[in-house]
């Protein structure tokens, strides 16, 4: 796999992040594996751990605050048994935000922490251990703690759209968009023929990953905020890679960080800072040493 090796020029003057949050592969040593730590987006090597581990549980889908100063996580403990946490970005004490609560002796399990690219929103599912329970969005202002609740289901990654008016996510061969505060939805389809993996982007910026044709090559596209629809192809990333992540950058929402999981390369893992249409190649190793769930 390539990386174009010009440098790009960008109208803004905004630092990119010097390091992104990923958990440690599970093949790491026993000390390390599946923890919540920093890597240098320079190089990609592991900077410092942020979360410690537990016995029976780990940390999952973090997510990085508006600021870049805080990351949100589910923290698991076992079967039905889960909280949102949060830590410093710099590292620090590990703090319960979403504590689990119980209903008619059930545990009822929050999940899939999302924040608003503005900073004043913090979103997640709660859901309750047992076949008959139902899904519930909450929206919580951060700055005047109000929480806005209504049905549906909210998976990892969900981004804040239209002035947080609207919540979307891909879902299936389509885009889901949530409107608030009503909660009504609607889908949108993916171009035809093709399908939404994944989904990033601010208020005003979308970009996704769609596969397409019978070989189901894979590029990164733009879409608008507007129609959800398609606008260009930012990056083609190969004739048959497996995306596994993909974050826009808290500081610069015109970079991308992307994970891949090429089998049709020798080596197969890479790690690629998008900016406009050229990547920069962060890290490229064996997938199985690779930080997954990345974020910045």
């Amino acid at each position: 796999m390539q990386a174009a090796a010009r440098t790009v020029r960008t109208t803004a003057a905004v630092p990119l992040a010097a390091s992104f949050v990923g958990l440690t592969p599970p093949r790491s040593p026993r000390s390390a594996a599946g923890r919540l730590a920093l890597f240098s987006a320079k190089d990609g090597r592991r900077l410092r751990f942020l979360a410690a581990q537990r016995p029976g549980g780990g940390a999952y889908n973090p997510v990085v605050s508006a600021d870049g100063r805080t990351v949100a996580f589910e923290r698991g403990a076992g079967p039905c048994d889960q909280t949102i946490d949060t830590v410093p970005a710099s590292g620090g004490r590990e703090r319960v935000l979403i504590p689990m609560k119980s209903s008619g002796n059930k545990p009822v399990v929050p999940s899939s922490p999302t924040y608003s690219s503005d900073g004043q929103y913090f979103a997640y599912l709660t859901t309750g251990c047992s076949w008959s329970s139902h899904d519930v969005i909450h929206v919580r202002n951060l700055r005047t703690g109000q929480v806005l609740t209504g049905p549906g289901y909210l998976p990892e990654r969900a981004v804040f759209v239209n002035s947080d008016r609207q919540i979307v996510f891909p879902n299936g061969r389509g885009l889901v968009v949530v409107r608030l505060p009503s909660f009504a939805r609607h889908t949108v389809q993916a171009p035809r023929g093709c399908q939404y993996q994944l989904l990033a982007g601010t208020e005003t910026k979308l970009a996704a990953t769609v596969e397409c044709g019978h070989r189901h090559a894979v590029s990164i596209v733009a879409i608008s905020t507007r129609t959800f629809t398609v606008t260009k192809t930012v990056l083609r990333l190969s004739h048959c890679p497996t995306c596994t992540d993909l974050s826009f950058a808290a500081t610069d929402p015109s970079a991308l960080l992307v994970a891949t999981d090429n089998p049709c390369v020798p080596v197969r893992g890479s790690i690629y800072v998008i900016r406009g249409q050229t990547a920069r190649l962060v890290v490229s190793r064996s997938a199985q040493h690779l930080p997954y769930e990345i974020v910045w």
